[in-house]
Formats: structure tokens, sequence, C-alpha cells
């Protein structure tokens, strides 16, 4: 194989996986997007005004007091601040890591 045949296979390689890369989440979010987003007619409430009452308030009232009863248990927990060493390195930035890396390793 010559070089120039070599370089030709390393772009077109890099196309693929920048197009696979930039198409692969605009096309999941498509997906998503035709996902409905409202409830089914038959959940919904027939009067529109009682639309905020909901079967899962004593439930939600359960919660909270579990909550409460273990935030009143331990008073010292108010002080915690978390540990501060620590890095985050995102998806976005990984990503846009590994496309320069690879840009520099193929050219």
């Amino acid at each position: 194989m010559s070089l120039a045949g070599c370089a030709d296979m390393k772009t077109t390689v890099l196309i693929g996986l920048l197009s696979v890369w930039l198409v692969g989440p605009a096309a999941a979010a498509d997906v998503a997007a035709a996902r409905p987003l409202s409830r089914p007619a038959a959940e919904s409430p027939a009067d529109p005004s009682q639309a905020h009452l909901s079967a899962d308030r004593p439930l939600q009232a359960e919660a909270a007091e579990s909550y409460a009863a273990r935030e009143a248990a331990a008073p010292e927990l108010e002080q915690w601040q978390g540990g501060h060493a620590g890095l985050y390195i995102g998806g976005s930035a990984l990503t846009v890591v590994l496309i320069i890396l690879l840009i520099v390793v193929i050219f």
C-alpha cells in the first residue's frame, strides 16, 4: 500500500468517525422528540381546575415527614461540607479531546 493510499484511508476513516459522532446524538434526539410528552386522555382529570390535585399527595406528605424525622435525628449533618478535592471531566470535553487526539494521530 502506498503512502497516498494510506492517507486516503485515514481521511475516510476520520470522516466516517466524525459523521457518526456528530449525527448519532441528533438522530437519538429526534427519536426522543417523537415520543408524546402529554398524558393519555384517560389519565387526565375531567375537571381542569382539579389538575393540581393528585392521588399521590399522601405519599408526598409521608415522604416529607420521613425526611423531616431523619433531619431532626442528625442535626450535625447541617454542618457537613463535602470533599473539596476532585476533578470532573464532562462527556463533551472528553469527546473534544478524543477528536483532537484522533486528528493529531491520523495526520
